[in-house]
C-alpha cells in the first residue's frame, strides 16, 4: 500500500521556511491531516494580542482552523489535540525563607 503525503502552507499563515516544520501535512488513501506550529502569529510573524491571552487564544484557533480548511479536515472529529507553549510568558516569582 502506498501513502502519499502533501505538505501544505495555507494561505494566510505564516511562512515556516527554515523553521523546520510544516503547518499541514495529509497523508492518503484516506485522508489523515496533521497540524503544526498553530500559534497567536499573524501571517507576517507578529504577536497577536499582545499580552492578552483571550485574544492570543482566539488568534491561535483561527490559525487552527485555516491549516483544518487547508488539508479538508473533517470539522467534527479530532482524533488527537495537544498543544503547550515554546516560549512561556515570563512570571515574577518570590521565595520563601
Amino acid at each position: 500500500m502506498t501513502v502519499a503525503k502533501q505538505h501544505l502552507s495555507p494561505a494566510g499563515l505564516f511562512s515556516t521556511k527554515g523553521l523546520g516544520f510544516t503547518h499541514v501535512v495529509t497523508s492518503a488513501p484516506s485522508i489523515t491531516v496533521y497540524v503544526s506550529g498553530q500559534t497567536a502569529w499573524s501571517a507576517e510573524r507578529k504577536l497577536v494580542g499582545g499580552n492578552d491571552l483571550r485574544l492570543q487564544a482566539r488568534a491561535a484557533l483561527g490559525n487552527l482552523r485555516t491549516a483544518l480548511a487547508a488539508g479538508e479536515g473533517p470539522r467534527r472529529r479530532s482524533s488527537r489535540t495537544s498543544s503547550g507553549t515554546a516560549s512561556p510568558i515570563p512570571r515574577a516569582c518570590s521565595s520563601r525563607t
